[in-house]
């Protein structure tokens, strides 16, 4: 906000621009949370390839981001469903049943 903003403009202008700011900060923080998520994963991927014996079972990093918005929950459900076919078809062409 500009000084004659803040002192010859219009009264509202102040709060939009604090309102704006709170906004950022916010929209900053979340994405400092993610970026943090995404690292957290990363290292235990990391460290349980690297410890983990041969029985047990290695925790693999993410194949797809992290699903936040409805458009990308679906987009999973619908990968996950088509994971699902894939897998039943393998299985019912190897007779393993």
């Amino acid at each position: 906000m500009t000084y004659e903003q803040f002192w010859y403009g219009e009264p509202i202008l102040a709060k939009q621009y604090r309102e704006a700011e709170i906004y950022r900060r916010e929209n900053r923080n979340y994405e400092a949370w993610l970026q943090g998520l995404y690292i957290h994963r990363a290292v235990t991927a990391s460290i349980s390839q690297c410890f983990s014996d041969k029985k047990t079972k290695q925790v693999k990093y993410l194949d797809y981001p992290i699903a936040f918005t409805d458009r990308e929950k679906k987009a999973e459900k619908q990968r996950n469903i088509e994971r699902t076919k894939r897998w039943f078809m393998s299985e019912g062409k190897d007779g393993n049943n």
